[in-house]
């Protein structure tokens, strides 16, 4: 029986010394901090703008449009900067018959936020915004100019292949030469 309770002992201290020794083997603690240690917070401004485009996430492709109409007109009649902001991401709203993102880019060129006001922190975004846009319309343009060379490379491909026929077909009706 003391051999027994000696083995038990000892299985139990032996699988104590291992899981001590995984414990050193993972890290304590993750690799990933965030380089400050609190988060710089998001002005409420920019929540707020923040919070319409992600109430438009939920929308509706019917809704949207609805929305995009009543900003858009409320907007014509008396410009002001929320319904610029919800303009703009109306505008950049992906698969929307009123989606148009160079209407959004000369939106956010418009933005003049009065020196020391509370909207004066959403330029940053705007910039932002823009730049995203703007690489876009360039990436877009790259790829068309591709696409646009491709195409030509595949009619000068089919044309050589339409003269290498030509060719191959002279061969076989030249009479054999003696």
């Amino acid at each position: 029986m003391k051999l027994f309770i000696g083995i038990l002992l000892l299985v139990f201290l032996a699988a104590g010394a291992g899981c001590s020794r995984l414990k050193l083997l993972l890290p304590s603690e993750s690799r990933w901090t965030p380089a400050a240690k609190e988060p710089i917070p998001i002005p409420q401004e920019q929540q707020d703008v923040l919070a319409y485009y992600t109430y438009l996430q939920g929308l509706t492709g019917a809704d949207l449009d609805g929305e995009f109409r009543v900003v858009k007109q409320r907007y014509a009649s008396f410009p002001n900067d929320e319904d610029r902001w919800r303009l703009i991401f109306l505008s950049i709203q992906p698969g929307q018959s009123f989606s148009n993102r160079e209407y959004a880019l000369e939106l956010l060129r418009g933005l003049q936020p009065e020196p020391g006001s509370d909207k004066a922190s959403r330029k940053s975004l705007g910039e932002l915004l823009s730049l995203l846009l703007t690489d876009q319309r360039e990436l877009k343009r790259n790829l068309r100019e591709e696409k646009q060379r491709a195409e030509q490379l595949a009619q000068q491909l089919q044309e050589l292949k339409e003269i290498e026929n030509i060719l191959s077909e002279r061969e076989k009706n030249r009479p054999a030469a003696k």
